[in-house]
């Protein structure tokens, strides 16, 4: 669970406030899953993930608050060891 330290707080660096504090605490939550396969064992490896960023209810809220849906994330990166 994602929560700020207070209800006039900005969360991290992202610049969202509310100065007033009505838009709570609560910035929301966040779930991930990731795997890795080793396509050549101790040469090459993929890494895959995902998060879903659940947006609380200070991400929907509050007065400068991007798009109040849920964002996902995703990746995939290759790792060479030699």
């Amino acid at each position: 669970m994602l929560k700020l330290a207070s209800a006039l707080d900005r969360f991290s660096n992202s610049d969202v406030r509310d100065e007033t504090g009505r838009a709570g605490r609560s910035a929301g939550q966040q779930v991930q899953a990731q795997a890795e396969y080793d396509l050549i064992p101790k040469v090459v490896a993929l890494d895959i993930g995902y998060a879903r960023l659940f947006k609380g209810r200070f991400f929907r809220d509050a007065p400068n608050a991007p798009d109040p849906r849920d964002i996902n994330y995703g990746y995939v990166s290759m790792m060479f060891s030699f």
